[in-house]
């Protein structure tokens, strides 16, 4: 996994169940990508710059790996925002480190909401479009005095510190952590592997202070699915570690959509371990039961007092 996840609290939302780090290249900044932005909720208004930042991981085809690019979206705010408009530029190789954050708004059409009809509920409910980004807490990036830094807010105040030049193997990996919903096995044949696809549910506070869930679809490939398969039941606890990458589509009703793919190379299953310790416990913890001794014959004494010993 990549060093520059930790399990330190994220950003200024609370989330501390999600760690995402990327490192790849800056795409063009254009006028626009640092603003100030109010919130509807709570009337603050908070400095964002909005970055596109590429890899270009190897894809097999054939026999051979070539580079394909994926694009992915990310937001600094507060501070550490203004501090990085005057830093970071176009082309720059940087390592940004922070959450996978999802937001969803209603759909509209000529201005008029989007609705569609629930195959289960057959209820008709409004149909909402879905961006996903990464919400970033700290930066790696080569400075002009030829030395890396890393950059993140602290206090409201923005902290640096002289690191060690990052991987410049370009990824993206991702630790989640919550509970295991929807879990769906696909068996392997002759010309796939096993796939296991499941949702993990992560609480977290959002930025008004409330409560809130966010859900990651991930999938898991060969024999590793097979043995989570095994394992996990819904509502588990789990840890995932793994790689994400950015997923654009058109929905059944037409929306275009924004978000995660996530492929699981290790996962954690803390409820099954708790499982496990349950129903150990009491029987570690039953007392030990009272034994009374019945008149023996002379020659099965000795066998009678050494059974009564044990016990």
């Amino acid at each position: 996994m990549d060093t520059q996840i930790k399990a330190s609290q994220n950003g200024s939302n609370g989330n501390k169940n999600n760690q995402a780090s990327i490192t790849g290249r800056i795409g063009s900044i254009e006028d626009g990508d640092f603003h100030y932005a109010t919130s509807e909720a709570t009337g603050v208004t908070t400095p964002v710059f909005n970055l596109d930042v590429a890899l270009n991981p190897p894809k097999q085809e054939g026999t051979t790996r070539v580079p394909q690019t994926q694009w992915f979206k990310a937001a600094i705010l507060g501070p550490l925002a203004e501090a990085m408009a005057n830093v970071l530029q176009t082309g720059m190789l940087v390592t940004l480190s922070g959450h996978a954050s999802y937001r969803s708004w209603p759909a509209l059409k000529d201005g008029e909401p989007i609705t569609y009809t629930d195959e289960k509920s057959s209820e008709t409910k409004p149909a909402y479009q879905t961006a996903a980004n990464l919400v970033v807490d700290a930066i790696t990036y080569h400075a002009s005095d030829g030395l890396y830094y890393q950059a993140s807010e602290k206090f409201g105040e923005v902290a640096y510190a002289v690191v060690a030049p990052p991987d410049s193997i370009q990824k993206a990996n991702i630790v989640l952590r919550g509970t295991a919903q929807n879990i769906q096995m696909t068996k392997a044949t002759e010309t796939s592997q096993a796939r296991l696809n499941f949702s993990v549910s992560e609480q977290y506070t959002n930025f008004s202070g409330t409560p809130a869930t966010r859900r990651h679809k991930v999938t898991m490939w060969g024999d590793q699915a097979i043995l989570a398969h095994a394992e996990m039941q819904e509502g588990d606890r789990i840890t995932v570690l793994g790689q994400f990458s950015p997923n654009s589509y058109t929905d059944r009703q037409g929306i275009f959509q924004q978000g995660f793919n996530i492929t699981a190379r290790v996962l954690d299953n803390h409820g099954q371990k708790q499982q496990a310790a349950k129903v150990a416990a009491p029987q570690a913890e039953q007392p030990a039961l009272a034994v009374t001794a019945q008149p023996a014959p002379k020659a099965r004494a000795a066998k009678t007092s050494q059974a009564l010993a044990q016990v």
